[in-house]
């Protein structure tokens, strides 16, 4: 069983039409209802729009953390660092429960796969209609950022 729906570097990916990353997504998922669907094509947009100057890179959509099966939206590893993307399609505002629930991605990580134990790992909340563009973390004693 593959960990992630979509894994490739960031320039297959950019390559890639975003119908073809969407069909690739959707095989993976299994049975999916439009809203799902739909918050996908706005992530592959986002994405697209925000990596089209990176160069390396990985991307994995809907990764699925070993041992407690939770599935982060997007996984992004550039230069040795691990970002958690979550996205609030159509929120205007993060609230502290999302917070939480990507800096538990973060620590679940960080405890639960072995290859990013080292890693310096950066939650980020991607709230989809939100004007507000910038955020803050401290990086903790075990690099995780919170």
């Amino acid at each position: 069983m593959e960990r992630a729906y979509y894994s490739k570097s960031v320039g297959s990916f950019l390559k890639q039409s975003n119908s073809e990353i969407l069909g690739e997504i959707v095989i993976n998922s299994g049975n999916i209802d439009v809203l799902q669907r739909n918050a996908w094509e706005e992530q592959i947009e986002i994405l697209k729009r925000e990596l089209s100057a990176f160069v390396d890179g990985h991307l994995l959509f809907e990764y699925t953390i070993p041992r407690v099966g939770k599935r982060v939206d997007v996984v992004l590893i550039y230069n040795g660092i691990v970002f958690i993307l979550e996205f609030k399609v159509g929120s205007y505002s993060i609230n502290s429960a999302d917070k939480k629930q990507v800096e538990d991605y973060a620590l679940d990580l960080k405890n639960f796969h072995e290859e990013s134990h080292q890693c310096i790992i950066v939650p980020i909340l991607v709230a989809t209609k939100s004007t507000i563009k910038n955020f803050s973390y401290e990086i903790s004693h075990d690099k995780a950022a919170v």
